[in-house]
């Protein structure tokens, strides 16, 4: 199966599962149901996206145990933060975000409107510090995710870091997640199901969230590759979460 199919069908079987359970705290107990509702919830991917589960063909086999192994690893991940006496409340799952770059930017541009939008896989709450999330069905390492220099972001190898650092862009000034940045209290992640850990995104072993200062560099970014790769009156980037 190819990889961005393999990882629609987990994106989709975490949906079914997560979608009723927010935006209330998560309790241990509905962790419970959640668990005992994987394979109907891989169930009803594999109808949204018109495929059978073949049950007589090895390989279609193979291909449903790793989606249930990996849907059920972040299942555990969400137990084992509960289990530390955490509090957890899912806020967004795979929705899609816009935000437009401001006027006075776009004019040095010489263009009449830039707009960025991304979906993004989940948004969570734990201990009242907004986690940004990013599913990722291959390996991760710690450096996928750290960086020096915001300009480190455009490098063949941190490509993950630009996504993070962009989803972070596009909800500083959400209505409903810009009182987190104010505060502080963003982190961004991305989640291997394959290694079954969080990483999360770093600048020099710190935690990384963005502030006016960095919106500002970020924004920069945006712009040369803007220049770079576009000239023309309107434009709309949109980011994978693939």
């Amino acid at each position: 199966m190819e990889a961005n199919l393999l990882g629609t069908l987990i994106h989709d079987s975490l949906d079914a599962l997560y979608a009723p359970h927010t935006p209330k705290p998560l309790s241990l107990e509905q962790l419970d149901v959640i668990r005992a509702e994987i394979k109907p919830a891989i169930e009803i991917a594999y109808d949204k996206n018109q495929l059978a589960i073949e049950a007589e063909n090895g390989r279609s086999i193979l291909i449903y145990d790793v989606i249930e192994a990996y849907v059920a690893a972040v299942v555990q991940a969400d137990r084992e933060t509960l289990e530390k006496g955490s509090t957890l409340r899912i806020l967004s799952l795979e929705e899609t975000y816009h935000r437009a770059l401001p006027l006075e930017q776009t004019q040095k541009l010489g263009l009449s409107a830039v707009k960025f939008k991304g979906k993004i896989d989940r948004i969570d709450e734990v201990d009242g510090v907004l986690r940004i999330t990013d599913y990722k069905t291959g390996s991760v390492s710690t450096s996928d995710a750290t960086f020096k220099l915001l300009e480190d972001a455009l490098g063949p190898k941190k490509q993950k870091v630009f996504q993070l650092l962009f989803y972070n862009y596009l909800l500083f000034d959400h209505e409903n997640y810009s009182p987190y940045f104010e505060r502080q209290q963003v982190s961004a992640s991305i989640f291997s199901t394959k290694n079954k850990a969080h990483y999360y995104l770093s600048q020099e072993k710190t935690p990384f969230s963005l502030d006016s200062e960095t919106v500002k560099g970020f924004e920069g970014l945006l712009m040369d590759m803007i220049s770079e790769i576009y000239s023309g009156d309107t434009l709309d980037l949109t980011a994978s979460s693939d």
